[in-house]
This record gives C-alpha cells, sequence and structure tokens, in this order.
C-alpha cells in the first residue's frame, strides 16, 4: 500500500509531482489514473514526523522550499506518548517523587489582581520554583501521577496550586468543589461515605478533563483510603494478552450518563472506553460505573461485558491498585484520563473527611511540560 494513495495495489506508481500555481498544493498522477492533491505544509508535516527530517524540507527543488521554525513540527501527541512510562504499585513506589508545596510556590505571589500570565514568567522563577515546576511537569507527563506535600490544610489552595502550574478547568462543580458528605445523598454518590471505587470523573461530558487535583484538609481516622490505578499499564496488558478484548472496548461505544440534580438535566457522551490516537496508541480511558451497554445484537453486548470484566479486572489487582492514606497537607495530581482514582468507605460518625478538588485541561500539563525542558535546554547551551 502507497502512504499517500491508500490502494492495497503495490504496483502503484505516482507521478512526478507538480507544485499548484500558488505552491500551495502538490498534484500528482497515479498509474492507475487517479489523482491526489496534497497540501504543502501537511506534506512537511508527515515527512517530519515519518523521517525524523530538518525543519528546513526541500520538496521540489525547482519551485517550492518552505522553512518553519523546528517548534512547528512538534507533535504534542507523539511526542509526549514517548515519555510516558506505565506503572504497577511496584514500579510506582519507585517513581513517585513528593514535591514540597514550599518550593512549588517559592517566590510566587498570587490574588485576584494577579493575572496568570505575569505571575509565571521563566526567568522571574527560583531555582528552586523552577525544578518543582519542572518535576511536577516530568512526573505528570510521565507517570501520570503527582504527590505534593506540606499543602496548608485550609480551603482554596488547591486552586493556588492550580494557578502556581497553569489555568483551572471549570465545571459544573465549579472551579473548586468540596469532597464531603452531604444530608442529600442524591446528589452526587462522591458526596458519601460509602466506598466509590476506581473511576474517571466526568466521563459522561463532551470532553472531561484532562487533570484532577485532590487536596486533603482532613482524613478520617478509619477507612477514607485513596485507591489509584494506571489504566495504561491496565490497557497494554490487555492488549497483549486478549488482543481481541482490548479491540471491543477500543471499538465499541459505551455511553455515560448522569444527571445533574442542581439544574435537573442528563448528560450523556458516547465513546469507547479506550480511546486510542491516530497511530493506535492508547491516549484515554474513560471508565465509571455511571455507564450504560453499547447498542447492539446479543452477542456484542455480552462480549462488551467479558472485555470489559477482563479489564475491571486487572485494575483492581493488587499488582496493580495502589491504596494509600492521604495525611492532611497531602495533594495528589493525576491524568483523569489515564489514572483512575477512587476511596474506601468510612464513618462519617466517628470521624470526619474533607478533601477539595479541582481541574486542568491535560494540555496545560503538556505544554508546561514542553516549555520547561526548552527553557532548560537553552539555559545549559548557554553556559
Amino acid at each position: 500500500m502507497h502512504i499517500l494513495h491508500g490502494n492495497q495495489n503495490d504496483n502503484l506508481l505516482p507521478s512526478v509531482p507538480s507544485p499548484s500555481k500558488d505552491d500551495r498544493w502538490l498534484k500528482i498522477s497515479w498509474s492507475d489514473g487517479h489523482e491526489s492533491a496534497y497540501s504543502i505544509q501537511w506534506l512537511c508535516y508527515v515527512n517530519d514526523f515519518l523521517r525524523n527530517s530538518p525543519s528546513k524540507i526541500n520538496l521540489l527543488q525547482q519551485r517550492v522550499r518552505l522553512e518553519y521554525p523546528k517548534d512547528d513540527f512538534y507533535f504534542p501527541t507523539v511526542e509526549n506518548m514517548a515519555h510516558r512510562d506505565s506503572w504497577n504499585v511496584a514500579a510506582l513506589l519507585e517513581k513517585i517523587k513528593p514535591i514540597s508545596y514550599t518550593d512549588l510556590i517559592d517566590g510566587y505571589q498570587w490574588d485576584e489582581s494577579t493575572t496568570f500570565r505575569n505571575a509565571n514568567k521563566i526567568a522571574d522563577m527560583s531555582a528552586k520554583r523552577f525544578a518543582a515546576m519542572k518535576s511536577v511537569a516530568t512526573q505528570m507527563v510521565s507517570n501520570g501521577l503527582v504527590k505534593i506535600v506540606e499543602v496548608p490544610q485550609e480551603r482554596d489552595y488547591v486552586l493556588k496550586v492550580v494557578r502556581s502550574l497553569a489555568y483551572e478547568r471549570t465545571t459544573g462543580y465549579g472551579t473548586v468543589f468540596d469532597v464531603v458528605v452531604e444530608p442529600n445523598e442524591d446528589v452526587n454518590f462522591a458526596y458519601t461515605s460509602h466506598e466509590f471505587d476506581l473511576h474517571s470523573d466526568l466521563t459522561y461530558r463532551e470532553i472531561s478533563p484532562g487533570v484532577q487535583l485532590l487536596h486533603c484538609i482532613r482524613n478520617a481516622s478509619e477507612g477514607g483510603l485513596s485507591y489509584f490505578s494506571d489504566a495504561l499499564y491496565a490497557c497494554n496488558v490487555l492488549k497483549r494478552d486478549h488482543p481481541d478484548l482490548f479491540q471491543v472496548l477500543a471499538q465499541f461505544p459505551a455511553t455515560f450518563v448522569v444527571r445533574d440534580p442542581y439544574r435537573d438535566v442528563k448528560f450523556r457522551h458516547q465513546i469507547p472506553i479506550i480511546n486510542l490516537n491516530l497511530q493506535g496508541q492508547v491516549e484515554g480511558i474513560y471508565y465509571s460505573p455511571f455507564m450504560l451497554p453499547p447498542m447492539g445484537n446479543h452477542e456484542d453486548v455480552k462480549l462488551f461485558y467479558l472485555a470489559f470484566d477482563k479489564l475491571t479486572q486487572l485494575l483492581h489487582s493488587k499488582e496493580l491498585k495502589y491504596i494509600t492514606k492521604m495525611d492532611p497537607g497531602d495533594l495528589f495530581m493525576f491524568h483523569n484520563r489515564r489514572v483512575l482514582h477512587g476511596r474506601s468507605a468510612y464513618n462519617p460518625k466517628t470521624s470526619s473527611r474533607f478533601l477539595q478538588g479541582s481541574y486542568m485541561d491535560w494540555d496545560e500539563m503538556t505544554c508546561l511540560h514542553e516549555k520547561l525542558i526548552r527553557c532548560e535546554n537553552d539555559c545549559n547551551s548557554n553556559h
């Protein structure tokens, strides 16, 4: 198959390409009579991606020469996939490096009159803050999970952590939300003292937040343990051992449904549980108890649940399910579409548990990571 034609005939041959009059398109005639036209810029991206060529690409020596800055050829998805490192519990315990809140906000002054843009200039950062921020971004891109310690045990500090890194993502729960027991259990299962097992948040929305932060202000004396599990690791195992079941979860859309009791509206979103990018790599996981089965015949639905059950077993295995007790002042930050989270039950009559949460978009984190690496490289090259 020729990559530019898409036909499986191995005998197809392209003619000498000719540019359009405005030099923006490249025309090719094929030996089967088919004609194609390709954007010059798109061809540059493809060429750079497949061959890892320099940013100056001479497509037609006679007429067309395009020069773009190297950064314009950055493929966020592909580049950040290369940095990912899936984990089980044993590997995570070696990888996770707690970061001090004091270091992260060293010299960082923010109030309602301070704009994010002015407060996060690399040139104005202390070395301590730069190193802490780089550690956050690197661990997030690689592991999808970061632990920040010694955060003041007061309201809204989770938002200060968010804004020390990027912009927050506002949802139907606001900018900051409280995770506490509410008298009306119909509001949200998360606002109870019952066990709430592994899940990703807001799977029922059009685009779920990429990053979630949970800050522990108080924790229950007994119970209230936090769960984390790397769905990327589980998916890789599923793909290796049961490729047919992996494909089922990557192809059949599930329906996620939740009713918002505050506004009396129902949200629905259809998407496969395993979301793949154009290169066939796992890009995101949509896993939640707020799920309806896919529409289809009996055998398809049966196969879907077989695959879902196998993935669930992997996610909840002792090898993969990281269980920890958050101390007051701890803050976990994690990739909401990769690292699933949950909690064990606790008794609200004997002790209270109070967490605050907030969200960010995932590309805020990947672009921050790219920026910090670039700035570090520039700094090293100047010395």
